[in-house]
């Protein structure tokens, strides 16, 4: 317990003097990642190695165009940070599986609990 009182926790909680020391830092990502920059980890600031996606022969593809325009897109990251509890119920009706459940995922949740039950999800019916 931290007071006895709430009257006690207030004045606890005027009574905390804070410093902070202002760390190098780096706000850029393509910064972030250039030799000398400050590190977040131990050994760099990048985790592994980026996903890269590619479909059908992209060097052929900018060898055969007329005018190739490169470009850099950045999209903020979302990240979702609900408030409830992830949960999920399950009952079976008959010969189906009735899911109730707070993800929102719910084809890849169909997917992923009937190949690990080891039945036929409703989306490759």
């Amino acid at each position: 317990m931290a007071a006895e009182t709430p009257q006690q926790a207030r004045d606890a909680a005027r009574a905390i003097a804070v410093r902070y020391e202002v760390l190098p830092h780096v706000l850029d990502p393509e910064r972030a990642l250039a030799p000398g920059a400050p590190l977040v980890g131990g050994e760099g600031n990048r985790q592994g190695e980026p996903d890269t996606h590619e479909r059908g022969d992209v060097a052929a593809g900018f060898a055969e165009a007329d005018v190739v325009l490169e470009k850099t897109f950045r999209t903020e990251y979302e990240l979702h940070n609900p408030m409830e509890l992830h949960g999920c119920v399950a009952r079976w009706d008959g010969g189906r599986l009735v899911l109730w459940e707070s993800l929102q995922g719910v084809y890849i949740t169909q997917t992923v609990i009937s190949r690990v039950l080891g039945l036929r999800s409703p989306a490759s019916a």
